[in-house]
């Protein structure tokens, strides 16, 4: 493996240009002017070096990608590094981080913060075209998009969640995470906190497809039908909506409709066989923990 102590936006891209597997040791903070492209089959990891964490902006005058990983045989590792949108000095329009086809693994120390993609899906991750995202720890945070998901954007690709948090993003639907007919997409852990749904529904998970949660906590999340999770089928032609809680807490989520902790429409079913679903609640109909308007089992909760 080579491994190679970067301080620049240069001697990054000249990094991610070498053979692979590239081990890349950030030792100051720096700005991005333009998109670093993970390709040619190719693993990368990105840390910060021993004894910091460093930030890697967007540069107020960069409206791109700041990552990009592209399809086949790619993966970029994440681990101890902040990468930061500013969105107070730019509002970008594009995701941080797009993952086409390729691989995107999060670990511990990662923080991906402050991003604005007003008119495109995915405030700080868009993943598409069959990718793998998988979060085995870190944090993202603050993130913003009139669109789907606000934090994570996940259509037609794998989803992982071990641990982490998401947390205080906005977004028309999925405001924390949202899922599009995924072929995989499985919760162990982690925390999806306090994301806000500007005006529609799931403001902390929106899931069009399958998602199977065995742990984690979903909670505080606020906004329309289904705060806490919303399911609803995918798009035409990629099967029914269809949630299985097996673990977990779900909890003081807060919606202006219905379903505060749970939504599930005519076109999905539920099936909760354990999890905690307390404090939820709902300012226009009853139905504060779960509602559904189509099949719902419920085996184990309180």
């Amino acid at each position: 493996m080579a491994t190679y102590y970067v301080s620049n936006q240069s001697e990054l891209t000249n990094a991610l240009n070498s053979a692979s597997p590239v081990d890349i040791i950030i030792t100051n903070s720096f700005s991005l002017t333009a998109t670093q492209n993970i390709a040619n089959n190719k693993t990368v990891t990105i840390t910060s070096d021993t004894g910091g964490t460093y930030v890697i902006t967007r540069d107020p005058g960069f409206h791109n990608y700041m990552f990009s990983v592209n399809p086949s045989q790619n993966t970029l590792n994440l681990s101890n590094i902040i990468i930061d949108g500013n969105k107070a000095a730019s509002v970008s329009e594009y995701p941080m981080l797009y993952v086409n086809g390729g691989t995107l693994n999060i670990y511990d120390g990662t923080v991906l913060r402050n991003n604005s993609t007003p008119g495109r899906s995915g405030g700080a991750v868009s993943a598409t075209n069959n990718a793998h995202l998988n979060i085995y720890g870190g944090e993202i945070s603050d993130n913003e998009t009139n669109m789907y998901g606000g934090g994570l954007y996940i259509d037609k690709s794998y989803f992982l969640m071990e641990n982490g948090t998401v947390q205080r993003n906005e977004g028309a639907l999925g405001a924390g995470i949202y899922l599009n007919a995924p072929p995989n997409a499985v919760i162990n852990g982690g925390n999806i906190i306090d994301n806000i749904g500007r005006g529609n529904s799931g403001a902390g998970i929106s899931i069009n497809g399958t998602l199977t949660i065995n742990g984690g906590l979903i909670s505080r999340n606020t906004g329309h039908w289904g705060a806490g999770i919303m399911v609803d089928r995918p798009s035409s032609g990629y099967g029914i909506g269809n949630l299985i809680v097996n673990g977990g807490e779900i909890s003081y989520n807060v919606s202006d409709s219905g379903g505060g902790g749970i939504g599930v429409t005519s076109n999905a079913d539920a099936t909760i066989n354990n999890a905690r679903i307390i404090g939820n609640t709902a300012t226009l109909r009853v139905m504060t923990a779960v509602e559904y308007t189509s099949n719902l089992i419920l085996q184990d909760h309180c």
